[in-house]
């Protein structure tokens, strides 16, 4: 599909369409517009239909149809979903094809916290036999500052894969808290 988008060739455009076209069509115009739609797809879920009536063989019927689906149905999801709608026939699909793209939505375009996922992790550990860091009182000399617990506490936030948020927080045996 990439390669076909890129590689269109627009004589075989032009006589596939040159008895459906107006007589008085400036085909250079209608050739710059073709070009310019291929090398920047019109999105199906931004568009209000003015740049698919440019591309001269989008009906105002099937353009009408086609902003119809996608307020009932919600954004499109493939650009091949054009084929489910009423008067979509194979041949207009693939006319229209390398001309729409489905751009990828904002990561913050309709976000509610539910569809913020977390995730928390606790580990605690602890020796059960008195090391000698413990045992030493005269405060001279090196020893532990901290209790002997361990404990790792990880949390992560992800917004439908596109914010992360991770924080770790770890507390060694003989470490104190803060």
């Amino acid at each position: 599909m990439a390669q076909t988008n890129e590689k269109m060739n627009l004589e075989e455009l032009f006589e596939s369409l040159s008895e459906e076209l107006p007589e008085d069509t400036d085909l250079s115009d209608l050739s710059e517009k073709w070009t310019y739609y291929l090398k920047n797809p019109i999105d199906l879920n931004k568009t209000d239909g003015t740049e698919l009536i440019e591309l001269q063989f989008i009906d105002p019927l099937l353009l009408q149809r086609l902003i119809e689906h996608r307020q009932v149905s919600g954004n499109f999801i493939n650009a091949l979903e054009i084929q489910s709608i009423e008067g979509f026939n194979p041949r207009i699909v693939s006319l229209l094809l390398p001309f729409v793209k489905v751009g990828e939505a904002s990561p913050f375009t309709g976000s509610k916290f539910n569809d913020l996922s977390h995730e928390v992790m606790l580990r605690y550990g602890r020796t059960l036999e008195k090391t000698k860091g413990y045992q030493i009182i005269d405060t001279t000399r090196s020893r532990y500052l901290g209790d002997p617990n361990r404990y790792a506490i990880r949390y992560r936030a992800n917004l439908k894969d596109k914010i992360r948020l991770a924080i770790n927080m770890e507390k060694d045996a003989g470490e104190p808290f803060f």
